[in-house]
């Protein structure tokens, strides 16, 4: 087996994992709607900010990327996730205080799928 096993206390930065996907991490306070870009951050530690919030997904994505939104709430705060255009997902995805969810875009049959609640 050729290259390297073991990593013990390295730090990966700024590498792609599939299409497009990068791994980096933003802590944020949401004041009101807040629209990401495609090739921000992939793990949003994101605290509502004393209100219910709505997250708008990219446009555009390709098949493969994920997002993880961990709610950071206070209090009962939910953040709604919409796709581009401001339309609630298919189930709904809305991570209440304390709750997390994974969000795979698995293409323009089934769009984004996700994991809601995971850790609560």
């Amino acid at each position: 087996m050729g290259g390297r096993v073991n990593l013990n206390g390295a730090r990966i930065s700024d590498c792609t994992f599939g299409p497009g996907n990068r791994f980096s991490v933003s802590n944020q306070t949401l004041t009101g709607t807040t629209q990401l870009q495609s090739g921000g951050p992939q793990m949003l530690f994101l605290d509502p900010g004393g209100a219910a919030r709505t997250v708008k997904l990219w446009a555009s994505p390709k098949i493969g990327e994920f997002l993880w939104i961990i709610n950071t709430a206070d209090a009962a705060e939910v953040i709604t996730v919409q796709d581009s255009a401001g339309v609630a997902l298919s189930p709904a995805c809305t991570p209440t205080q304390n709750e997390m969810v994974l969000l795979v875009y698995t293409g323009a049959t089934l769009g984004w799928r996700q994991f809601v609640g995971l850790g609560a």
